[in-house]
Order: structure tokens, then C-alpha cells, then sequence
């Protein structure tokens, strides 16, 4: 499987979530910044960032190093190959699913303080 058709699953996969964005990050003209991620997104309010390799792809030192800024950042970072899309995609539903649960117990305390 090449980048881009990995590339296109990851952003079907986070654009079909409620409260989530992403976009291809364009790595190509004169406003392009080396390393950066090639997916670069918001799910529920926290950015994520990808970079995209094949199975026999390996992350450049720069790569790596601009993900772990963004992670210092308070981003979520993954590097993402065909054989590690599925724990991505795992991951990614995990973090929903607390998003959720977290909000639906704020807004039960805010109903809560509500009634009193």
C-alpha cells in the first residue's frame, strides 16, 4: 500500500468522527516546513498530527523531532504504517469514547448543581 492511499483511509477514517477534523498537510512549494506531519487534524478539541509511511518507510530524525514538538505541545502523535493502522484507528476510537464519557459525566454534574 503506498502513502497516499494509507493517507486517505486515515483521513476517511477521521473525518467520518463527530468533532473531528483533518487535513493532508501540503509538504510541496515555498510556505512548506521540512518534517512536519503529513496529517495534521483536531478530534474533540485535541490536535493530532501523522506521518505516513509504508511498511519499509523509516521516520527521518527531523520527522521525528517535529512530531515530538508537537507532542510537547499537547498533541496527540502517531506514526502510522499498514500494519499499525488498526491500533491507530483503536487508539483514535479509544480517545472518542473517553471524550464522550468525560462529557457526559460534566454535563450529569451540571444537572446536577442545576436541581440543587
Amino acid at each position: 500500500m503506498k502513502e497516499q492511499q494509507i493517507q486517505e483511509k486515515i483521513l476517511k477514517f477521521l473525518n467520518g468522527l463527530p468533532n473531528t477534523y483533518a487535513i493532508k498537510h501540503n509538504v510541496i512549494g515555498m510556505y512548506s516546513r521540512a518534517g512536519e506531519p503529513d496529517i495534521i487534524g483536531s478530534c474533540f478539541g485535541q490536535a493530532v498530527v501523522i506521518e505516513v509511511k509504508t511498511d519499509t518507510g523509516v521516520v527521518s530524525k527531523l520527522q521525528e523531532k517535529k512530531l515530538a514538538l508537537w507532542e510537547a505541545a499537547g498533541a496527540l502523535s502517531f506514526i502510522v504504517t499498514p500494519s499499525t493502522y488498526a491500533e491507530f484507528e483503536r487508539q483514535i476510537n479509544c480517545r472518542v469514547e473517553d471524550v464522550k464519557i468525560t462529557r457526559a459525566a460534566e454535563d450529569m454534574k451540571f444537572k446536577n448543581a442545576l436541581r440543587r
